[in-house]
């Protein structure tokens, strides 16, 4: 069984690793699997996120168009105890500040999006004031906007945070995963 850091948490940011059907050797060679291990649907929803989750929490988690579709991140979310009620995306872009060429199944990604959860009410102290969208350049393969962080910081400024399948270590989260010192915050 995985364990998971104590809680609880009133925020929880979550980048799975989910799992994707390449449809050509071209695809397979930029899939996540040559990045970092793969999850299936039955591997995601047995982590114990509910049980480090606050009676009142928010569940942000990062997800893709191809995978939104599926409803698999939906389905994930509810079983870890969660309901989903909002998004939002990161449009990802070049350093001139273009909007950046992805991968994809018929449309090339330009931007990656992410799903807002609750469980129980919204916690306390919760700021009205951000936005849904994050402009930013993209970085290396997986690794997230520090905007995102910057956004949840403000959005719930007193919260106990916690941040599943990390990649690098961040002042006032608690990070968990096998590659939570993959990339240095300063970078």
């Amino acid at each position: 069984m995985i364990v998971l850091p104590p809680g609880p948490f009133d925020l929880i940011l979550a980048d799975p690793p989910w799992s994707f059907r390449a449809y050509s050797a071209k695809g397979h060679g930029k899939s996540a699997v040559r990045h970092y291990p793969v999850m299936t649907e039955a591997e995601l929803a047995a982590l114990p996120v509910a049980s480090i989750a606050a009676a009142d929490s928010v569940l942000v988690m990062w997800t893709t168009w191809s995978q939104l579709a599926s409803g698999l991140p939906l389905r994930i979310i509810e079983g870890w105890g969660f309901r989903a009620s909002s998004g939002g995306a990161w449009a990802k872009t070049t350093r001139e500040g273009l909007p950046a060429f992805g991968t994809g199944y018929v449309l090339r990604d330009a931007s990656e999006p992410f799903l807002v959860a609750r469980r129980g009410k919204l916690p306390p102290g919760l700021s009205r004031a951000e936005r849904n969208l994050i402009l930013s350049p993209r970085r290396e393969h997986s690794r997230k906007p520090a905007e995102m962080h910057a956004m949840l910081e403000r959005l719930l400024p007193d919260a106990r945070r916690v941040e599943l399948f990390a990649r690098e270590p961040r002042p006032g989260w608690t990070v968990w995963g096998n590659e939570t010192q993959k990339f240095s915050a300063a970078e």
